[in-house]
């Protein structure tokens, strides 16, 4: 059981650095499942998925297999967000994303796509990801990086937003390893955790990942909420209800009692506000 004491810590570094680590989530049994569920989900892409999705390694939804449900509402990480102080958080997508053997780093990048809403400069969180390594992590096999405080203050990273959302496929098959979104970062830091830990990151924070240049494959789930959909504003909630920011649709033959409690639909009338991934003046 973690106290209090350090849940107010771990909710106090996201708020100011964007992202924490919290130990020993998963239990082996749960690791040594996901590894075979991921594994046979990887196995089914074809050459080309790998090519396009280059520096990502590989990018699979976790609709594709139903036991991910049993991770989206993992009864852990679920009293994770209540002692952090979120008592209804809501799921909004996932995915297995592994990079193989030799595999080029993850460029830099930020997920925030809410900033033309004051809010977006302000510490209120709005989405988070949350990054399930399935083996220990190093350097040397692709560990995580994170510029702590990015998602509150303007790194240079930032000019070159517009350029990457622009060329998405360029920079997902790695076209050009030496661009600045590829490269070391000022105030950049690894984060090499344990597999089974679970890394809390605000969405507007800049991260990445090394190359893997090990003999194995290195994994993570990654899934996306909102934890406190309710207390946002409600032109970001219409957005999230309008578009393709909406909740996953997860399949029919899903065990909903598990999922049912996490999803949500926008049903207000207000004007959806304009989906943004580029920030303005006002992040200083």
């Amino acid at each position: 059981m973690i106290s209090n004491e350090v849940m107010t810590t771990k909710m106090e570094q996201i708020i100011q650095d964007g992202y924490c680590v919290i130990e020993e989530i998963l239990d082996s049994k749960m690791i040594k499942k996901l590894r075979l569920v991921s594994d046979s989900m990887i196995d089914q892409q074809d050459e080309t998925h790998f090519i396009e999705h280059a520096s990502q390694g590989c990018i699979i939804s976790v609709t594709k297999h139903p036991f991910m449900a049993k991770l989206i509402a993992y009864p852990r990480t679920l009293k994770i967000f209540t002692d952090l102080g979120f008592d209804d958080p809501k799921f909004m997508s996932g995915y297995v994303i592994s990079k193989p053997p030799e595999g080029p780093p993850l460029r830099w990048h930020q997920d925030g796509f809410w900033w033309n809403h004051p809010v977006s400069y302000t510490a209120q969180t709005q989405q988070w990801f949350l990054m399930y390594y399935l083996v220990d992590t190093t350097r040397e096999n692709g560990c995580l990086r994170v510029i702590p405080g990015s998602h509150l203050k303007r790194h240079a990273l930032h000019e070159h937003i517009p350029e990457y959302e622009n060329n998405i496929k360029q920079f997902n098959r790695v076209e050009e390893l030496n661009h600045p979104l590829f490269q070391k970062a000022e105030g950049e830091v690894d984060v090499p955790v344990k597999a089974g830990d679970l890394v809390i990151g605000d969405a507007r924070l800049f991260h990445s990942a090394y190359s893997n240049q090990s003999k194995a494959w290195r994994t993570v789930l990654t899934l996306w909420y909102w934890p406190d959909f309710n207390a946002m504003p409600e032109p970001i909630r219409a957005m999230i209800g309008s578009n393709r920011h909406r909740p996953a649709e997860l399949p029919e033959s899903w065990p909903h009692q598990l999922t049912d409690p996490l999803t949500t639909e926008y049903q207000g009338n207000t004007k959806p506000l304009k989906s943004s991934r580029f920030p303005t003046q006002e992040l200083k």
